[in-house]
């Protein structure tokens, strides 16, 4: 994600998020961005299917652990 965007204060957040936990924990799922920033579940799959435009291949879909890894 090196290209800057013009994003807002929260979407960028919670980008920032998804690498931090991707990076240190090697996985994000939309619960931890539920809990972590209080949104819900349709705002929690938008802002991972954003981190995937912005960096497809950061991550991918665990479908056995229902959960996005490294």
């Amino acid at each position: 994600m090196d290209e800057k965007l013009n994003l807002r204060w929260g979407v960028e957040r919670k980008l920032e998020f998804i690498e931090f936990r991707l990076f240190w924990e090697g996985y994000v799922n939309r619960g931890d961005i539920i809990d972590t920033f209080n949104v819900s579940v349709n705002q929690a799959s938008t802002d991972l299917n954003r981190y995937l435009g912005l960096a497809p291949d950061n991550m991918s879909y665990d479908k056995s652990a229902r959960t996005y890894v490294c």
